[in-house]
């Protein structure tokens, strides 16, 4: 349903100076300290200042630091230092939680129970059209060619909470016997492949590249399936435990192997640099030992003030220059403009946006309606429509130094996927860009097998898939109310990615778009209280912004209020249209936050914005 509101805006002018107080805290902090040169010299000059070395990486020009502050900014300044960065805390993204209008959190899964099986599929060519995920991205075409493959012969590492595998019944589920045992643990915790793992990094690899048909005696999962999403269902008939219903799950690479770096906690929760770069180091010790990894999955992520520049730089560039792409989630921090998190910012990896297709969103919402409310027919009645749009939690661009922001975008809104949970089964549908990510891995796995049959001895590879991934995208798939900040080159298409590469149609050199700055949009009326924007009568879509960037001067500004006037939005009777107020610095990329969710509001509403003390421009989107 379209809204129409316009918002008023009024800056109340400070009495007095605001003047910020500063603590004189000489506590040690850790940091990652990156060397222009040799890095038993900086080690040396850490401990002169008083630091502490704590780790040293194998394959990179980095260490791990306890220091004061005063000691880590003497260290920056030393021409044998190229970097020294706070040890900062990435994490999962956040989960995609949704409630409808009486507050009731949406389940987004179900055991297959002890009678439902699961059984590894031997022959692709025998498949239906296929899963709407990847005949979406056009994976079928490469699968069927006489030249084409299922991405065979790649080696996905998996750097995220590890990849369950159950020693007793299921082993690794739907990947058919495609994991790569053990695994790497950088936790300490427990193993890559333990079952107490969380299950975010088997999910991540099941859209990757799941190759199963799973039996299911849910009529609830079955006919949302058969309904909304018939190409992958397989058939149904009656046995002695009832009425059962074949679905068929298959990534975008079912061919691909697994190989689990797990660098979070069993619980799932935030894990700092210093581990995650231990991981990626272990991945080139592990390639440089013979395990031929390919392609990098990261779909985690974090704030960051330096845009490509920062710790996992020389992490990602040296994983590259060794034969390896590097796939990045965008974060879940949208739809505020320079939202994408670190490592999803770096230069050589592929930042991958989240989409919300018609067909994925309707299997589970028919699924939910069906399961819980008993109300078939929600998948249609909540996704009418058929445009594919831009996920809203998906992170924007532009960047904080005026590129694009994600380069790709890919379904990830829902995400359907089998694996061991507990003593069983667990089918879950899953939203965020850490399974946009894995379409693009999948993608490039396929791009990648095929490459290395046809030139095995260049050393181009990353550079070239990179770059013909996000040539081929397709940004027609897209509804046209959505910009290049919003999706980057468009919706992955590997069938144009490998014509690309096929005919050596790949541009050379370094592909992002430039020139997507954040300008000032507001004009302040000032006079000696307060300065006042009020903008034109807005209508908004599903999905869509309004975008507003303002400068904030805390020695001046010391509140900002915000009214939307006459808002006017239709209803339905299972989800509130909702109007959400979000607020950040466009200083840093990454983790705005919510001003207010405004709900179902009709007619007007005020928010205040208190104590703005950071300097420089911010946005509310």
């Amino acid at each position: 349903m379209k809204k129409i509101l316009y918002a008023v805006m009024i800056a109340t002018i400070m009495a007095g100076l605001f003047v910020p107080t500063v603590s004189a805290d000489e506590a040690k902090v850790s940091v990652i300290v990156t060397a222009a040169g040799d890095v038993e010299a900086v080690i040396a000059e850490v401990e002169a200042l008083g630091g502490t070395v704590t780790h040293v990486y194998e394959n990179f020009p980095m260490l791990v630091a306890d220091m004061t502050n005063d000691a880590a900014t003497a260290l920056s300044a030393l021409s044998s230092v190229e970097s020294v960065a706070k040890n900062e805390i990435r994490t999962l993204a956040p989960p995609i939680i949704e409630k409808d209008r009486d507050g009731q959190v949406l389940p987004t899964s179900d055991m297959l129970g002890a009678e439902g099986r699961i059984e590894a599929l031997t022959d692709v060519s025998a498949l239906p059209e296929g899963y709407y995920n990847f005949d979406a991205v056009g994976a079928p075409e490469i699968w069927s060619a006489p030249d084409g493959n299922i991405g065979e012969t790649t080696i996905i590492a998996v750097v995220d909470t590890g990849i369950r595998y159950d020693p007793t019944v299921y082993g690794d589920g739907c990947l058919g016997g495609r994991l790569i045992m053990p695994g790497y643990d950088a936790v300490g915790d427990a193993p890559a492949t333990d079952m107490g793992n969380h299950w975010h990094g088997s999910h991540v690899a099941n859209v990757a590249g799941a190759y199963c048909t799973i039996t299911t005696y849910s009529a609830a999962i079955g006919e949302a399936v058969k309904e909304h999403a018939n190409p992958i269902f397989f058939g149904e008939g009656d046995d002695i435990f009832g009425h059962y219903y074949d679905i068929g799950l298959v990534g975008i690479a079912p061919g691909a192997y697994f190989y689990p770096v797990k660098v979070f906690p069993v619980d799932g929760s935030g894990s700092p640099d210093s581990i995650i770069i231990d991981g990626l180091d272990h991945i080139l010790t592990a390639k440089k030992g013979g395990l031929d990894i390919d392609i990098v999955n990261m779909s985690l992520g974090g704030g960051t003030y330096f845009d490509g520049h920062d710790s996992y730089r020389a992490p990602i560039r040296k994983l590259t220059k060794e034969g390896m792409l590097v796939v990045t989630s965008a974060g879940n921090w949208g739809p505020v403009p320079n939202s994408v998190g670190s490592p999803a910012t770096d230069f050589r990896s592929i930042a991958v946006g989240a989409t919300e297709d018609a067909v994925a969103t309707r299997v589970l919402r028919e699924w939910q309606g069906r399961a819980f409310y008993n109300w078939p027919g929600w998948g249609s009645i909540i996704r009418p429509t058929d445009e594919t749009r831009i996920a809203t939690f998906s992170a924007r661009g532009p960047l904080s130094d005026g590129r694009m922001g994600p380069d790709v975008v890919a379904l990830g809104y829902w995400n359907f996927a089998t694996y061991p949970e507990g003593a069983g089964l667990v089918m879950r549908w899953a939203g965020g860009t850490s399974f946009s990510a894995p379409t693009v891995a999948g993608g490039a796995a396929l791009l990648n097998t095929w490459w290395e049959q046809n030139h095995p001895a260049s050393n181009e590879k990353p550079g070239k898939l990179r770059n013909a991934i996000l040539q081929g995208a397709d940004s027609d798939k897209i509804s046209d109310v959505f910009e290049e900040r919003d999706m980057g080159f468009g919706y992955l298409d590997v069938p144009k990615a490998w014509w690309l590469l096929k005919h050596n149609a790949v541009l050379g050199g370094f592909l992002p778009k430039w020139d997507h700055p954040l300008y000032n949009n507001v004009a302040w009326d000032c006079d000696d209280v307060a300065c006042v924007y009020e903008s034109d009568v807005e209508t908004v879509g599903p999905g869509e912004t309004f975008d507003l960037v303002f400068e904030v001067h805390p020695e001046i500004i010391d509140e900002i209020y915000i009214e939307l006037l006459d808002v006017n939005g239709d209803q339905n009777n299972i989800f509130w249209n909702t109007t959400d107020l979000w607020f950040k610095s466009a200083k840093r990329t990454d983790t705005p936050y919510v001003i207010e969710d405004l709900g179902a509001i009709s007619g007007d509403a005020w928010v205040s914005v208190r104590e703005v003390r950071s300097p420089g421009a911010a946005t509310i989107a």
